[in-house]
């Protein structure tokens, strides 16, 4: 007779297993049941009610009355429990089943959909103001031209495309050029609307605007360049090095003592990303005083050739101590800018305000 086996680990994997696909067939939304859904920068907004926020915003019976620091971005949760109640009673066109709460804003038009079969299917979807949605039969059209006709090419992917507006193909205000609307879309979540222009021309407002219109959806933040962690880290570290061509330092290039005098570093005050120890460059603290600067040689070649730049190369200050080593390099080292002031300015805040929501009119009995 075979041993018995000790069934309590397989037992346990089977229920762990079991809860863990109740706990993911729970996180869907009640609209649409998916868990993730097809628009950028859509989040599940969890609570007694879980659901996506651009189902919310885009279903036509639902309006923001409430705070929008809430669980569910302003909206309340008797009305999306109303809503999800009026939806079990329409069926999406596109997918035939339940909860097609989005509705055509064209008041004759029937058809409903979900918003993410509504993505799928050529509708347009609007995501400012109303949050309108409009079914291919009566979306707007652009009214742009291209400055091109027949085939070209999308100037973010390169890729061939018919120079003719379209669902997918989107032709710019300011300069007649044409985009895919996956290569504009992917441009818009990644510059966000501080940053994101007409890659041809670098027009703002007008752009943003027609993108709105037809449907590109600019998330109200900064660009994702700005919001890495640590981005700006080298920011935070002085340049020391000696960058002479022949280092006298008996301590190595590295070295900057500020309590020496001689093997202090100064770095240049046009770019601060050379450096020069005060023995290397034959500087003494006088000529340091009295210019309060000191570029570097890249620099000195890239000023002279700006016409507001004067170059003026005193002689030479003697160091104070005995000893020191001359400098090595060709170049003088001291010169003095005219007209020439460093940029000034500061980043944008970084915050993510929450749209709220006019009154829509419900969505007529599908």
């Amino acid at each position: 007779m075979s041993p018995r086996r000790n069934l309590r680990p397989v037992r346990q994997a089977r229920k762990l297993a079991t809860k863990l696909q109740e706990e993911d067939s729970a996180a869907v939304c009640c609209f649409c049941k998916k868990a993730k859904s097809s628009v950028v920068c859509d989040k599940l907004l969890s609570g007694k009610i879980t659901v996506h926020f651009y189902c919310l915003l885009f279903s036509s019976g639902l309006q923001q009355r409430g705070d929008v620091r809430g669980p569910l971005m302003g909206f309340l949760e008797a009305d999306v429990t109303s809503e999800l109640r009026r939806g079990s009673k329409l069926r999406c066109v596109y997918c035939k089943k339940q909860g097609a709460t989005v509705g055509c804003c064209i008041k004759l038009c029937k058809k409903a959909f979900h918003v993410d079969c509504g993505n799928a299917n050529e509708c347009l979807l609007q995501f400012y103001g109303d949050y309108r949605a409009y079914c291919p039969d009566h979306r707007p059209l652009q009214r742009t031209r291209p400055k091109e006709s027949g085939s070209t090419s999308c100037l973010i992917c390169t890729c061939d495309m018919v120079s003719e507006p379209s669902p997918q193909v989107l032709v710019t205000p300011c300069c007649q050029h044409c985009f895919h609307r996956a290569c504009l879309q992917a441009q818009a979540s990644s510059a966000g609307s501080y940053f994101f222009k007409c890659c041809i021309c670098n027009n703002n407002d007008a752009f943003q605007q027609e993108m709105l219109d037809h449907g590109i959806c600019i998330p109200e933040r900064d660009a994702s360049w700005e919001r890495e962690q640590g981005a700006y880290q080298d920011l935070l570290y002085r340049y020391q090095k000696c960058d002479a061509e022949r280092c006298r330092c008996p301590m190595g290039r590295e070295a900057s003592l500020e309590e020496s005098g001689d093997w202090e570093v100064i770095t240049c005050s046009t770019c601060g990303s050379q450096g020069i120890h005060k023995a290397c460059g034959n500087l003494s603290r006088e000529s340091l005083q009295r210019t309060n600067s000191w570029v570097c040689v890249q620099c000195r070649k890239t000023l002279s050739l700006r016409p507001d730049t004067e170059a003026v190369i005193p002689p030479s200050s003697p160091l104070k101590r005995k000893g020191a080593a001359e400098s090595t390099s060709s170049e003088p080292p001291i010169t003095k800018l005219k007209n020439l002031t460093p940029p000034t300015g500061s980043l944008p805040p970084l915050f993510v305000r929450a749209s709220r929501k006019p009154a829509l009119p419900t969505s007529p009995e599908k």
